[in-house]
């Protein structure tokens, strides 16, 4: 008897991650980014690529009347800074300009998303272990469980890598498609309210 890969892996919080305390859309985006950069081949992927990817999906519903971001969110500000400053780039080249950018405001905006998104995003895989622990602590304790970690989805590399847990990236890859039409009807919800 084959046990299904969900019940070894904590699907529950991967749920609690993408629909409880959500101020702001970044952590449903960065795991969209996830989703789409997946590789079969690779497990290891750079927060300037998720990050990069976040802004090109973002891209897709800021300024349009029907879709309204948190109030915190950073996503829009940076979609908005992008367009003014530079009416040129576009969500599919975005990777590119973000390479050869030299805005040192923009850039700091954009490695303000990558110093938080991927550590926040594992906040539910480690509520206990997190409970009590000040804010400013919960980065490097949230850094050094996932790395010891075979539960949460991914663990950290180099300072500037994921590496998604083969178990995980198996589950990932497995149910890509029903996991991004989710994640896309989350993203709507939370746009709309």
């Amino acid at each position: 008897m084959m046990i299904s890969e969900a019940l070894i892996i904590n699907t529950n919080a991967l749920k609690t991650a993408l629909t409880t305390n959500l101020q702001a859309s970044y952590k449903l985006f960065w795991f969209k980014s996830i989703l789409i950069c997946l590789n079969e081949r690779a497990n290891y992927y750079s927060f300037k690529k998720l990050i990069c990817s976040m802004i090109g999906e973002a891209w897709k519903y800021v300024d349009k009347e029907e879709f309204q971001f948190p109030r915190a969110d950073q996503l829009p500000v940076i979609v908005q800074v992008i367009r003014e400053r530079y009416p040129e780039v576009s969500a599919d080249n975005i990777t590119k300009f973000v390479d050869k950018l030299e805005d040192k405001e923009l850039l700091k905006r954009i490695d303000n998303l990558g110093a938080e998104v991927p550590y926040r995003f594992l906040t539910a895989f480690f509520e206990k272990e997190l409970f009590g622990i000040p804010d400013k602590q919960k980065r490097q304790r949230i850094k050094e469980l996932a790395q010891n970690s075979c539960s949460a989805v991914y663990g950290f590399w180099n300072g500037k890598y994921i590496c998604v847990n083969m178990r995980w990236h198996r589950y990932l890859s497995y149910n890509r498609a029903p996991l991004m039409h989710c994640v896309d009807e989350l993203i709507y919800k939370k746009l709309q309210q």
